[in-house]
């Protein structure tokens, strides 16, 4: 005898975190099966657990002791699934002079986050590894040092006496967010260190510097006077004398 009556969906937050939503949560009735489609979408990072009282009301009204709501708690958790650490380089392609020391670049990684602001507080760390291109030797290995204040990264690296050539590397950033759930914790981004040649001037030892003859004695010669002859390191080994 109430069948009739026409029905209605309402919902309001009970307790827990706050969500964002894009689209609302809302109950749509399809009058043929009496069921009812739930439908929402969260707003972008966020999550959290929610509790709502669902009710329904009809339209018999209350006259008489009637009741005309019923109400059902439920609960909507949207799990945390990790993004990606985020950084950008000033440049992808760094240039130094062989033998020049130490090189340090302030600020070279910027930008450096461990994502949106329910995750700022993840550990970060870089690393990298070599991708191709020649066998640069360092004395320092390329590091980078984070500076927790500006969230900015220091590139610093030195490479070893005579050593020259052009190297890619693969740097990463990570963060201790995990991978669980379809997450991302490692963003990775190409660069490459080319040490220019600086020529070195060749070397060599006399014997002794002071050469005495007689007079009238005719020819000298001595072999092996100028010894240890050398264009410079092996990489210029080829150069003409």
């Amino acid at each position: 005898d109430e069948i009739a009556q026409n029905l209605s969906f309402s919902f309001v937050y009970a307790s827990g975190d706050v969500v964002q939503f894009s689209l609302d949560p809302e109950f749509e009735i399809d009058g043929g099966s009496m069921n009812a489609t739930l439908r929402f979408e969260t707003a972008q990072n966020s999550n959290g657990l929610m509790s709502f009282n669902l009710s329904l009301e009809d339209t018999g009204g209350v006259e008489r002791g009637g009741e005309n709501i019923t109400t059902v708690a439920f609960n909507i958790s949207v799990l945390s699934v990790n993004d990606a650490p985020t950084f950008e380089l000033r440049r992808t392609q760094i240039e130094v002079l062989e033998d020049s020391g130490i090189f340090e670049l302030a600020g070279y990684a910027f930008n450096v986050s461990a994502g949106p602001p329910d995750e700022i507080a993840q550990n970060l760390s870089f690393s990298f590894v070599y991708a191709s291109g020649d066998v640069v030797q360092f004395s320092l290995d390329p590091e980078f040092e984070i500076d927790g204040g500006s969230m900015n990264a220091t590139l610093r690296f030195e490479t070893a006496q005579n050593s020259n050539g052009l190297m890619s590397f693969n740097l990463s950033l990570e963060d201790t967010g995990g991978v669980e759930r379809g997450g991302e914790n490692i963003t990775t981004v190409a660069f490459n260190i080319s040490v220019l040649s600086v020529n070195d001037a060749p070397t060599f030892e006399l014997r002794r510097t002071q050469i005495e003859v007689l007079e009238d004695s005719g020819i000298f010669e001595l072999a092996g006077y100028a010894f240890n002859v050398s264009a410079g390191p092996p990489d210029e080994i080829a150069q003409n004398l």
